[in-house]
């Protein structure tokens, strides 16, 4: 029996703007099912007021959108794209940013390994490493990653297991490896990337028009502080703290002249994102 359907549209109020939402005209109980009817419960608006609940809750609950588009407390038009890295010179450095967990479990944080080149204030994110890993993993992929992008600075979270891991690194180190240096977290994680957000807002953060792992990065970012996640977010905040520290003006090391920068020698490596990306 075909039953009679109505058809409806929610919408959201708000100072700032409206939200518009898909009609809904018809659902079925089952493939080749009859339709149903879509019907509201007596004296229940087909308007939600939006002051009742969180602007991140309510894209979730009534949108099927975890987050809105543009972003929460950093934006996404705050990246800069760019289609190539430039030229690593003397004065620039290959920084990786670690943030670190010990543990598999599928619900258990992640380890997460930024990986940049950072010029002249700038941060270009040439990949972004995030998995699971046992420690004696961990351990090895901290080795592998220093080597693979020669890094030059090794920042690793100086709490929980990866006070451990510097302590191990530093102890028993790979000639290869850079020193790791200990950032000690000041504050909660939202306030930390609170106080980087001016830099990610002037466009200081740079990420490649195409990568596999942009997507998820972005996400996450996005959707902080109201995303699952926030390892991500821990090892960019760590990154842009350091470049703050280490590019003040009595920290700056003074490797190339005024005018211009020293060019590398021959085979001096240069970071390149993957073809394409």
């Amino acid at each position: 029996m075909r039953l009679p359907v109505r058809t409806f549209e929610l919408s959201k109020r708000s100072s700032r703007r409206t939200t518009q939402f898909a009609p809904i005209s018809r659902a079925k109980a089952g493939s080749g099912g009859p339709e149903i009817e879509i019907s509201l419960p007596p004296g229940l608006s087909t308007e939600i007021d939006c002051w009742s609940t969180s602007e991140p809750r309510f894209s979730a609950q009534y949108q099927q959108q975890p987050l809105p588009l543009e972003g929460n407390l950093v934006l996404r038009a705050w990246f800069k794209l760019c289609t190539e890295l430039p030229q690593k010179m003397y004065n620039m450095r290959l920084v990786q940013s670690w943030d670190v967990a010990a543990t598999t479990g599928s619900s258990s944080d992640y380890s997460v390994c930024i990986t940049a080149l950072v010029a002249k204030g700038d941060y270009y994110l040439v990949n972004v490493f995030r998995a699971r890993l046992a420690y004696p993993d961990l351990r090895r992929k901290v080795i592998a990653l220093a080597e693979e992008y020669h890094a030059d600075t090794l920042l690793i979270e100086d709490a929980g297991f990866g006070l451990s891991l510097t302590q191990d690194l530093i102890n028993d180190k790979p000639a290869s490896l850079p020193y790791p240096t200990g950032r000690k977290p000041s504050g909660n994680r939202m306030q930390r990337l609170e106080a980087q957000t001016a830099k990610i807002e002037a466009g200081h953060v740079r990420i490649p028009q195409e990568a596999s792992w942009l997507g998820d990065f972005l996400y996450e970012v996005l959707a902080f502080p109201h995303g699952r996640h926030d390892d991500q977010v821990d090892a960019l905040s760590q990154l842009l703290e350091w470049g703050g520290d280490f590019f003040r003006p009595q920290n700056v090391p003074r490797l190339a002249p005024i005018y211009g920068s020293i060019p590398p020698p021959p085979g001096f490596y240069t970071p390149r994102w993957p073809s394409g990306q």
